[in-house]
């Protein structure tokens, strides 16, 4: 007996309910990280330098009107209202001065030779 293959009807679903929870569970993870990665993060309150792992000042960024230069251990961090900066530096290698300006809360300059690292919290 021949079968006629075009009206042929599969008894079998397309879908079963473990690919529906799978789709589900993988959207929602698309849907977390999304959120975790655009959503505001708190602006950044201080600025702190630290040398040797003590710190050795902290201001406030909401009391920054011009920008403020502080040095220490031949290091110039430059401290604005919108973020901090190393913007001279006496080691070999400048890396500190090439990361740029940090604007986040968590961010963090960190001049390995000198031991000094600029954080923001």
């Amino acid at each position: 007996m021949k079968k006629d293959y075009l009206s042929y009807k599969s008894n079998k679903k397309p879908f079963s309910i473990w690919d529906l929870v799978v789709l589900g569970v993988v959207i929602l993870l698309v849907v977390v990280l999304l959120l975790v990665l655009f959503l505001p993060k708190d602006a950044p309150n201080y600025i702190n330098v630290y040398r040797e792992g003590k710190l050795v000042k902290k201001v406030k960024i909401q009391d920054i009107n011009n920008s403020i230069v502080f040095e220490t251990n031949g290091i110039r961090v430059l401290m604005e209202s919108d973020g901090v900066t190393v913007i001279a530096s006496d080691c070999d290698d400048h890396a500190c001065e090439k990361i740029g300006k940090i604007t986040k809360k968590g961010e963090a300059i960190v001049c390995v030779p000198k031991t000094i690292t600029v954080s923001l919290s």
